[in-house]
């Protein structure tokens, strides 16, 4: 794969440039020579790499921010009291400005007098540069300090697949050791974020910032420059991204897509509802808020596309068909009742419909999904060649992605009773997949020659563009059903969503060729 052209992450060196100086001039004598200075060493966070769809746009990026600081000025008494004291007095003067202030309660005052009485305290949340430059009289001592915080342009967009980070370690608090952050430092905590923590983090740099007796920062210089971290390039299509969502949305339940491209394994969407915006973990979130999303019965934060396992259903009607053609048990143009109900050894198996609906060969079976066609089919096929079948499409097996919370479906080693067959037929239980694991299995079947890999991540690249490690398109091995049994299928398939009494009509795309599968299971 090409490399693509990088958006590159600002860096903040310019807000520590130093101007040339001309032949002759006179050098100053430096700050730390002077007595009322004092150095502090600090580490800059490298701001992380992006998180790429297949076309270079950006799903996750580090951007700029600004929070805003109070610089306690030299005190008559310098006591912790004082401090306190001098904080509440001016406070008001910070709120004529800055309405929704935080003022630090008074035992994280009295830690910054003790142990960082030079250092700014801040007093908001991350904003916006836009927020920042739009408070034109700002009080004299409150300042702006800049920082580096991850942004998802798209906001929920890919939400269980990006993961999300959070701020790594406690508050910066307590005595100011050498090498702190200059802010929190941000961790991947889960999808790619946790996952590809270690190509996206970068290095950190390297800053020594002097302050006066008054607590300004009268010189900044960067010793070591932050090293930014890696773009991360997914298979994803933003476009199909958003539609998966968009449709999963308007559903207005839980729910699952999977789009594969059939060819190279390429998961071009994967989408799960509800959903969640990772940018309130890199914002902050709190006790209460995460508490709720992580009791939520809708499970916000559940990945149901990998994570999810649920009978097949009907989806897994086709490969009951292509196991019996394959073995020979099941005639193609042989017609068999397709009755409301089927008594299998004093148990009741009932269709979707409560009429007699005649007799059905298979093309007709699949485009209505007769249940009482494929318990007959189930049992004349044997367990054997059903299971066998599940297996050559990955049924059962588990998908290497890098993502955790990753789920492996479930294939049964025999299904002996009759029973058990009819059940086997229909895609119920014991037999269990996931969305994902249905969508891969019907990329094979697209294919029809061998069954291809699970594709995520197409590279990793440097922030010139690089391309530092690729995982190409594979295929996990090749799949051995005669053409005719493949063409009857497809053909089956194709009428679910084009003939006028099939279970998709609503799937038909004009101009374009849909075959599809319904299901629904228990």
């Amino acid at each position: 794969m090409k490399p693509l052209l990088p958006c590159l992450t600002a860096v903040l060196l310019a807000l520590v440039a130093v101007p040339p100086v001309a032949a002759g001039d006179a050098f100053e004598a430096s700050v730390l020579t002077n007595a009322s200075v004092q150095p502090f060493y600090f580490t800059i966070p490298a701001p992380r790499g992006q998180i790429l769809d297949c076309q270079g746009q950006p799903l996750a990026r580090t951007g700029v921010v600004q929070r805003l600081t109070l610089r306690v000025p030299p005190l008559a008494e310098e006591t912790p009291e004082a401090y306190v004291a001098w904080v509440a007095n001016y406070w008001p003067k910070v709120l004529e400005v800055v309405g929704d202030a935080n003022r630090p309660d008074v035992d994280l005052l009295k830690q910054q007098f003790e142990h960082r009485r030079r250092i700014p305290l801040s007093i908001s949340e991350a904003l916006s540069v836009e927020t920042v430059a739009g408070i034109t009289q700002r009080p004299e001592f409150v300042e702006v300090q800049t920082e580096y915080a991850r942004e998802y342009p798209g906001g929920s967009l890919a939400a269980h697949i990006l993961g999300y980070v959070t701020a790594n370690g406690a508050p910066l608090r307590g005595p100011l050791v050498y090498g702190e952050p200059l802010w929190r430092e941000m961790q991947g905590r889960a999808g790619l974020e946790g996952s590809m923590n270690r190509e996206l983090a970068g290095k950190a740099g390297l800053m020594v910032i002097c302050y006066d007796r008054e607590g300004r920062a009268v010189q900044r210089q960067v010793l070591t420059p932050p090293v930014p971290g890696n773009d991360v390039v997914t298979t994803l299509q933003i476009p199909l991204q958003t539609a998966a969502e968009k449709a999963l949305k308007s559903a207005g339940r839980p729910g699952a897509i999977v789009v594969v491209d059939s060819a190279t394994g390429n998961l071009l969407a994967m989408a799960s509802a509800p959903t969640f915006d990772p940018g309130l973990f890199a914002r902050g979130l709190d006790k209460n808020t995460f508490a709720k999303m992580t009791t939520d019965e809708a499970q916000p934060l559940f990945d149901r596309a990998i994570g999810a396992l649920y009978p097949p259903g009907s989806v897994f009607k086709p490969f009951v068909a292509l196991a019996g053609l394959r073995a020979g048990r099941l005639n193609p143009y042989a017609a068999i009742p397709c009755g409301p109900e089927l008594i299998i050894d004093g148990r009741t198996f009932r269709n979707w419909s409560d009429k007699d609906r005649g007799w059905f060969d298979l093309n007709a079976a699949i485009i209505r999904s007769c249940n009482t066609y494929f318990y007959q089919a189930a049992i004349t096929i044997g367990d054997e060649p059903i299971l066998e079948t599940a297996r050559d499409f990955g049924f059962g097996e588990p998908i290497q992605l890098p993502l955790g919370g990753t789920a492996t479906g479930h294939v049964p080693k025999r299904v002996t009773t009759r029973q058990g067959q009819a059940n086997l037929a229909i895609g119920q239980n014991p037999l269990l997949s996931s969305p994902l694991e249905v969508a891969m299995a019907m990329a094979t079947l697209s294919d029809g020659l061998q069954r291809p890999q699970a594709r995520l991540v197409a590279q990793v690249q440097d922030q010139g563009g690089e391309v530092l490690s690729e995982t190409p398109p594979a295929h996990l091995q090749m799949i051995s059903y005669p053409a005719e049994a493949l063409v009857a299928i497809h053909r089956a398939m194709y009428g679910v969503v084009n003939h006028r009494d099939g279970t998709a009509t609503k799937a038909r795309v004009k101009g374009l060729r849909v075959f599809g599968k319904t299901g629904t299971a228990q």
